[in-house]
C-alpha cells in the first residue's frame, strides 16, 4: 500500500467511526407513550364472542413494563385498561354514550424489562381485548386504551377508529 493509499484508509476508517461509533442509545420519557396500530374485529368461534386484536406502538424510557407471572395484587394486577363507547343516531344527532361496564376491561403485558445498563423499550403489543355484546342491531363502537408502568406512571389515551358489531 502507498502513502496516499494509507492516507485515505485513514480517513475512510475516521468517518466511519465519525458516524458509527458515537450514537445515542435512544432516549423516552419515563412516563409510557403508546400509540394505535390497528384493530382487527373477529368471533372467537369457540365461545361465539365477539374480540378484537389490537395493535399499538410503544415507548417507555425507564423500561419498566409489563408485569411479573406473580404480580396479582391491586394495583398491580392489570396493566391494559380500555373503556368501550357507542355512538348511536338521536333524531340526526350522533350521540356518544359509554357503554356500561362495572370497569373497564383490563390486560396484562408481559414483564417487558431489558437486562443491562439501558433500559429504554420500544416496540408493539398485541393484545386481545373481548368486545361488548352487541343488542342485536348494527351497534356501531369504538373504544379507548392505556396502560400503566410499574411505577403506575399512565399512558396517553388511544382511541381505535369506529367498528360495527
Amino acid at each position: 500500500m502507498n502513502f496516499i493509499s494509507k492516507i485515505h484508509f485513514i480517513v475512510l476508517l475516521c468517518i466511519f467511526f465519525f458516524f458509527f461509533g458515537c450514537r445515542k442509545s435512544e432516549q423516552y420519557p419515563i412516563i409510557p407513550e403508546i400509540k394505535f396500530v390497528s384493530l382487527d374485529v373477529y368471533t372467537n368461534d369457540s365461545t361465539n364472542a365477539n374480540q378484537g386484536l389490537l395493535k399499538f406502538s410503544y415507548s417507555d424510557g425507564d423500561g419498566d413494563l409489563g408485569l411479573q407471572a406473580n404480580d396479582t395484587t391491586p394495583p398491580h394486577d392489570y396493566d391494559i385498561y380500555s373503556l368501550f363507547y357507542k355512538k348511536h343516531n338521536v333524531n340526526g344527532v350522533i350521540d356518544t354514550i359509554k357503554i356500561n361496564t362495572p370497569a373497564p376491561v383490563a390486560a396484562r403485558i408481559p414483564y417487558l424489562t431489558p437486562k443491562g445498563a439501558t433500559k429504554a423499550i420500544k416496540g408493539e403489543i398485541d393484545v386481545t381485548i373481548p368486545l361488548p355484546l352487541s343488542n342485536g342491531g348494527k351497534d356501531t363502537i369504538y373504544f379507548q386504551t392505556y396502560i400503566f408502568d410499574r411505577a403506575m406512571h399512565k399512558s396517553n389515551i388511544i382511541t381505535t377508529p369506529d367498528f360495527i358489531l
